[in-house]
C-alpha cells in the first residue's frame, strides 16, 4: 500500500481510510522492542490497560517500548517508541493519551516528518482505531 496517499473522501472511503491505517500497522507487526539497544526499554506491567488497547488494535505490546528523548512518538525497528518524557507527565492509568502517542508514532509510518501524509495517515488510524477501542470493530 502507499502510505503517502491520502484517504479518499466520500462515502466510498472506508475501504482507502482502513488500508492506509493496517499499512501503517503492518509497519509493527513483527517487532520486538527486546531486540532495541539498552536504551529502549519495554512497556512496563504497570501498563496493563494500555497494553489491552494494544492488542485492541492488532499491534502486539512488545511492538512498543519507551526512549528517554522527550520529543513526539517515532518508529525504529518495527517498533513504536514512546516517549519517557512525555509519559512520566501523565497519569499511570491515562490510557487514551498513550494510544494517542501509539498512533502518533504508527502514522510516521506514511512520513517522517509532520506533513499531509503523516496527518492522513494520523486521521486513518484514529478511524480505525474509534470503533475497536469502543468495543470492537465495525461490522
Amino acid at each position: 500500500a502507499d502510505l503517502a496517499a491520502p484517504p479518499s473522501t466520500g462515502a466510498a472511503s472506508a475501504a482507502p481510510t482502513e488500508a492506509l491505517a493496517r499499512a501503517a500497522l503492518a509497519r509493527v507487526a513483527d517487532g520486538d522492542s527486546s531486540q532495541l539497544p539498552p536504551a529502549f526499554r519495554s512497556l512496563p506491567a504497570s501498563l496493563d490497560a494500555f497494553a489491552a488497547a494494544c492488542r485492541s488494535l492488532g499491534v502486539n505490546p512488545r511492538a512498543v517500548a519507551i526512549a528517554e528523548p522527550d520529543r513526539c512518538a517515532f518508529l525504529l525497528d518495527g517498533c513504536v517508541i514512546l516517549s519517557a518524557g512525555r509519559m512520566r507527565r501523565i497519569r499511570r492509568d491515562d490510557t487514551p493519551f498513550l494510544v494517542t502517542e501509539l498512533l502518533h508514532g504508527l502514522a510516521h509510518a506514511a512520513e517522517e516528518d509532520h506533513g499531509p501524509a503523516h496527518d492522513a495517515c494520523l486521521q486513518a488510524l484514529h478511524a480505525y482505531a474509534f470503533p475497536r477501542l469502543a468495543g470492537g470493530p465495525p461490522p
